[in-house]
């Protein structure tokens, strides 16, 4: 039977198609990488924004109720670009709901074209040849023709082949594309998006990988037997929902929640959103927090894995750490710190680069970078953790940058600022100049940027395909090297590939510092070696080597 009209049971199925073929399509997704390293995650960033959305969704709920969970669901769980313009999408997609009990073919359409404007409006200077112009072609095509679609199932055939056209014509608008040889990777999310709404709307199955899902396979049993310790205890996380019949929900202090927490566990986060508290804590003994919460509500969700077999899976696969990627990404929000009239968060991936950040003086300093970029929901806990007049965030990554004034809109209790870094260089030496005594915020936000654009960035990374990129031949297995996101060179050893990529910069001779963060990939004899042979080959330059212990990247330059 085709369905003329939809109900928010069927749209909530559709909902869950789209995410479930999104991740059936992640790696796929993620390879259509522009550069060709691998710090490509636009699939991560766009499945992990719509999951936050699908644990929002509740059955038997009106349109408005599970569209305002849902769109409040992705905006928190936002994150990269991609994920951020996603969630503006559904923002705008669910505003058109607030007042109807069933959706016509033309709810729909007004419901496209409406998500189609809000993502637009989320992005300073739009640029085609991305999914806005999926969204856009979605959008007219819908317009265009629905006077004459009698049901969903013929809107869907109308929509994802002219989504599949408009992708295909991303590289044509688009010359990166072009000279990459991909289309948008944000474009293809969004129709694989679709593609599963369409498959659920007809009662078709999603095949998902076992890989793609986040729960322990059965294998992992085997790495816990009878005699084994459980030595690092339970990752928790669950949703509540306060019910007013166990708690007089408006005199709830999340603050207080939190503190009986601390005595439970450690790594919490809790963060509360009207009448739900999302809840993330480790601990030896999962049902005790959990008996706590339950006095002051019911759960929606909950997710228990044990530390110790993920802990074992690491060591039997030695592999780096799962473990730390599987905990949140920000610290839980405790009671308010002393006050202080600037605070800084930052963001960088590396223990090296977040020791350092931290004595630097950040306040906050969020793991993330390439492949695993932070939500928005996890820059709202970090600010959280401060009591300041002004909050000052430095991305430090150019696919961050959206998710953080995201964050910035939707944080009330004090001012934020954002000062664009695009790289952990550009924030190195943002934070090497911060003046917390500055007298007002612009003279303490003028400290950290008068020097940034005289801050260029090298990176040396490993070549995950073959390619030629800005008249470079590049091999896969060898080492690029990028200044300013433009590729110069490719090398067969990592210290060549350094070097020979700081001698082909034109304007060395007129720069004064040069601080290397080496990483996780390259020991400290390698990184010695490197010290030598570039104070040999620049003499006139102050060069540092610093453990930055990152991933992704052998080297970050940071040129000043």
């Amino acid at each position: 039977m085709n369905h003329s009209i939809i109900d928010s049971v069927m749209l909530a199925k559709m909902l869950n198609g789209g995410y479930q073929q999104l991740l059936s399509q992640k790696e796929e997704i993620n390879n259509l990488n522009v550069f060709p390293i691998p710090d490509g995650d636009t699939g991560l960033n766009m499945g992990r924004t719509l999951q936050g959305g699908i644990e929002t969704i509740k059955e038997n709920t009106s349109f408005k109720d599970m569209m305002k969970a849902f769109s409040k669901g992705t905006l928190m769980s936002a994150r990269g670009n991609s994920g951020v313009i996603l969630s503006q999408f559904f923002r705008g997609f669910a505003k058109g709901m607030t007042d109807i009990d069933e959706m016509t073919i033309a709810d729909f359409s007004n419901a496209m074209e409406s998500g189609r404007n809000q993502a637009y409006s989320a992005v300073v200077n739009p640029v085609e040849g991305t999914m806005l112009t999926l969204m856009t072609d979605g959008a007219e095509i819908l317009k265009s023709n629905s006077g004459s679609i009698e049901d969903f199932e013929s809107l869907f055939d109308i929509l994802i082949p002219e989504l599949e056209a408009s992708l295909e014509r991303t590289p044509s608008l688009l010359e990166v594309l072009a000279d990459a040889g991909v289309v948008d990777s944000g474009g293809a999310g969004l129709l694989a998006i679709f593609r599963g709404m369409k498959k659920a709307l007809k009662g078709e199955s999603i095949e998902v990988s076992e890989a793609e899902h986040t729960a322990p396979s059965s294998a992992a049993v085997s790495l816990l037997d009878e005699n084994s310790e459980v030595e690092f205890g339970y990752c928790t996380e669950f949703i509540l929902q306060l019910f007013s019949k166990k708690t007089e929900i408006n005199r709830f202090d999340i603050y207080e929640f939190i503190e009986e927490l601390t005595k439970l566990g450690d790594s919490i986060v809790a963060i509360r959103d009207e009448e739900l508290v999302k809840v993330h804590i480790h601990t030896k003994t999962p049902e005790v927090p959990l008996a706590y919460a339950h006095k002051f509500g019911e759960f929606v969700t909950m997710k228990i894995e044990n530390m110790t077999v993920q802990h074992n899976e690491i060591i039997a696969v030695d592999s780096e750490s799962v473990l730390a990627k599987t905990t949140t990404n920000s610290a839980a929000p405790a009671r308010p710190k002393k006050h202080q009239k600037f605070a800084v968060v930052t963001t960088c991936t590396g223990s090296g680069f977040k020791s350092l950040f931290e004595d630097f003086g950040a306040d906050a300093v969020i793991d993330g970078g390439q492949t695993n970029n932070p939500s928005a929901e996890d820059f709202v806990n970090a600010f959280k953790t401060i009591d300041a007049d002004y909050i000052v965030v430095l991305p430090n990554n150019s696919n961050i940058i959206l998710t953080a004034e995201q964050a910035a809109k939707l944080y009330k209790d004090c001012d934020v600022r954002i000062i664009p870094t695009k790289s952990l260089a550009e924030g190195y030496s943002s934070l090497s100049l911060m003046d917390k005594y500055a007298s007002d915020i612009d003279a303490f936000m003028n400290s950290m940027t008068y020097a940034l654009n005289n801050v260029d960035t090298g990176l040396v990374s490993t070549a995950t395909r073959d390619a030629e990129m800005d008249g470079v031949k590049i091999i896969k297995g060898e080492y690029v090297g990028i200044l300013n996101k433009e590729i110069r060179i490719s090398a067969i050893n990592k210290l060549d590939a350094a070097v020979n990529l700081l001698k082909g910069y034109e304007d060395i001779n007129d720069k004064d510092v040069l601080t290397v963060f080496y990483g996780k990939d390259v020991s400290e004899e390698e990184a010695s070696v490197l010290e030598d042979l570039l104070c040999s080959e620049f003499p006139l330059l102050e060069i540092g080597i610093v453990p930055g212990l990152q991933d992704v990247y052998s080297f970050v330059m940071a040129i000043e």
